[in-house]
């Protein structure tokens, strides 16, 4: 019973994915929506419905990924295909055996253009649909079989046959509505995505747009209207959006660009405002082009558009604005409340992450603008020692380096890099004991990338484990903690630097990543006490 109930609930999710998928989206109530939408035009419904069920058993058939088939992603261009056949083709058993072979053509299609597009990180939107389309009206020129219909001649009388006066007046009542043309075009554009040729649809469609994403649907109104009014002011052929409602591809381009593969921003609509009269352009471009082949262009402008600007923004060097989207929640709203998240969380963000050159429980004895040796232009350092439980350093007595804690332990690479320079022949001091003249003591220095480097002094002598020229990993071991130069006790002295050598300034860098304790008896506390707060997780801060 249970594994029936998991079929099912697949392939419903399927279904409804294919919808969704349209308007970039996993939303199952947007995806019901569209679903009573598209069957407004019940033969286009079933027809596209046809089309998703052939294709997503097919795909299962190939062995195509099980989550891309449950998420819609390789049959909603199928549901176009089988949409735009209901709505032009007579229904017949020829209709259904051509639909059941273009739908696997469409899902081969799908395969190829992913496989290709996917190598760039781009999409293959709706592509795979175009060219199973234009398949389908230039091979049905020769097909005696396939006739294309006549419904939608008499739609008074089909209305009538499906709901009675009832709906032929529902009907007449939504189609007559008073409201600004370009308003009604938004509607019919809407509509027009799932080839619906009323007004009613676009409703719906707008409808459900509105309770997926107030996001999508004002980028969408943004994206239409800028596109409308373009046209008003460079003198147009308004049969383009009023008879062959190419104002779909100007709402489908500013959902994309706008609010779904950028962060939406301020940034994101000022590239939709920027985008959408070229999309106007191209589109009447094509529109002439296609008309020798009397081969409609339905959403290739769209498709083009957004493929175009999309490998331009990836392919920036400097620029980070509008922001790409690095993880897809399929939401506008989603996206950019991790965006917003994210940015909060790592504002330090670096490109090269730096950890501490050591692993356990250290405590700084000296950080940035120390009371004793940090000052000026080396202020930007830390000192680690190592402490037991009541903050001591050392084992009584405490008279030699051998008493130290930290002394002798293992002195990490802090990120991948270069070893550039290494001082290994100083001795280690007496305690108390400096030396002024060497200061940094034994020291090893690490190049991560031009004008970026890391040091760390006051190493053991004789215990390096590398040489220069060598390339080390983040976590490798690089020597021993000793208390060679100005290190009256054995500790680390670690400081990222703008420059290769020894006793270079130092900058100011985040660590990546880093745990603290509220005391040195944090690891001590009784079972009996709360230890909910005993640690803290950092992520690219001072300590």
């Amino acid at each position: 019973m249970n594994d029936l109930k998991e079929f099912f609930k697949y392939y419903r999710d399927a279904i409804f994915g294919s919808y969704s998928q349209i308007f970039f989206s996993n939303n199952k109530w947007f995806a019901s929506i569209l679903l009573f939408a598209s069957f407004l035009d019940p033969y286009c419904g079933l027809s596209g419905l046809f089309a998703i069920i052939i294709t997503i058993f097919s795909a299962k058939a190939f062995g195509l990924n099980p989550l891309s088939i449950k998420t819609g992603l390789y049959s909603f261009n199928s549901l176009l295909v089988g949409l735009m056949m209901g709505h032009y083709y007579s229904i017949s058993f020829e209709f259904c055996l051509v639909i059941f072979l273009i739908s696997l053509l469409t899902l081969l299609l799908t395969v190829w253009f992913e496989t290709q597009l996917s190598k760039s990180g781009l999409p293959f939107l709706s592509l795979p649909f175009m060219i199973a389309v234009w398949a389908v009206i230039l091979s049905t020129r020769s097909f005696g079989s396939i006739a294309l219909n006549e419904r939608g001649i008499f739609s008074t009388n089909e209305l009538w046959a499906a709901g009675g006066q009832n709906l032929v007046t529902f009907y007449s009542m939504v189609n007559s509505l008073e409201m600004p043309l370009a308003l009604g075009v938004y509607f019919k554009s809407l509509g027009a995505i799932f080839f619906q040729s009323d007004i009613l649809a676009g409703f719906l469609i707008a409808a459900g747009l509105l309770i997926f994403s107030r996001i999508a649907f004002t980028i969408s109104l943004l994206g239409f209207f800028t596109g409308y009014f373009f046209y008003v002011f460079i003198g147009g052929n308004f049969s383009d959006l009023i008879y062959s409602n190419i104002g779909f591809n100007f709402i489908l381009s500013a959902i994309a660009l706008g609010a779904f593969f950028t962060i939406p921003s301020p940034s994101s609509y000022l590239l939709v405002i920027i985008i959408t009269p070229i999309t106007g352009i191209f589109s009447s471009a094509l529109g002439n082009f296609l008309q020798i082949f009397q081969l409609p262009m339905y959403s290739l402008p769209f498709n083009l558009i957004v493929i175009l600007t999309l490998a331009s923004l990836k392919f920036r060097t400097f620029a980070r604005r509008p922001e790409m989207v690095l993880s897809q929640q399929f939401s506008p709203e989603k996206n950019l409340y991790k965006h917003v998240n994210r940015l909060e969380r790592f504002k330090n963000d670096t490109y090269f992450h730096i950890h501490l050159p050591f692993f356990g429980e250290w405590k700084i004895s000296q950080g940035h603008a120390g009371s004793q040796t940090h000052k000026g232009d080396w202020q930007y350092a830390w000192d680690f020692v190592v402490a037991d439980e009541t903050g001591k350093t050392f084992r009584p007595p405490g008279e030699k380096v051998e008493d130290f804690f930290c002394n002798n332990l293992p002195v990490l690479a802090p990120a991948p890099g270069y070893v550039i320079n290494i001082i290994d022949e100083v001795e280690d001091n007496p305690i108390g004991g400096v030396d002024i003249l060497q200061n940094w003591g034994n020291t090893i220095v690490i190049k991560h990338s031009e004008y970026f480097y890391s040091k760390i002094s006051h190493i053991k002598k004789n215990s390096f484990r590398v040489r220069i020229g060598d390339y080390v990993k983040k976590g490798d071991t690089l020597a021993n903690c000793g208390s060679s130069g100005r290190s009256p006790e054995p500790h680390i002295h670690f400081q990222l630097q703008a420059a290769p050598f020894v006793g270079a300034k130092t900058i100011k860098y985040p660590i990546s990543y880093y745990v603290t304790s509220a005391s040195p008896l944090s690891n001590k506390l009784s079972k009996k006490e709360d230890h909910s707060n005993a640690f803290v997780f950092h992520s690219f801060d001072i300590p």
